[in-house]
Order: C-alpha cells, then structure tokens, then sequence
C-alpha cells in the first residue's frame, strides 16, 4: 500500500517538474527591392490601456464558489 502511494506521488510530482520554456528566434533577414521608393513617417504608439489590474482569487476560498478571476489591463506591471 505505502508503495503504490509512492509511486502515485512520486508521478504526480514528476508530471509538474518541467517548466515550459519560451524561445523566440526570429527569422532570418530577407532582402528584397522596394515595392515603392516613397518615405513613410511613423508616429509613435500610444499606450491607451488603463492602469489597472483586479485579481480576484481570493473568492474561490468562499463554499459553492469553486472559481475567481483576474482582469488584467496591463500584465507587465
């Protein structure tokens, strides 16, 4: 008994014991001839997304609320 019991957690903790790594590798440049021999001004973004973040996690601790959510305007701050 003590052994399956091990076995089932010793799986259970291997399952969750790799995190995903992100790779982003660009492309290689590309040279191609203009389309158009014109110049184009660009003007700078501007970021309109409020400051806010609202987590609300917390209320999945309440009985019968088995979920919370998050809204997040910005997920860098």
């Amino acid at each position: 008994m003590r052994t399956s019991a091990l076995v089932v957690l010793l799986l259970g903790c291997v399952s969750c014991a790799s995190p995903g790594n992100w790779s982003y590798a660009p492309e290689a440049p590309k040279t191609r001839q203009p389309v158009m021999n014109v110049s184009v001004g660009v003007p700078a973004a501007v970021d309109r997304r409020s400051d806010e973040n609202h987590e609300c996690q917390l209320i999945s601790a309440i009985p019968l609320m088995p979920y919370g959510w998050e809204d997040f305007s910005r997920p860098e701050t």
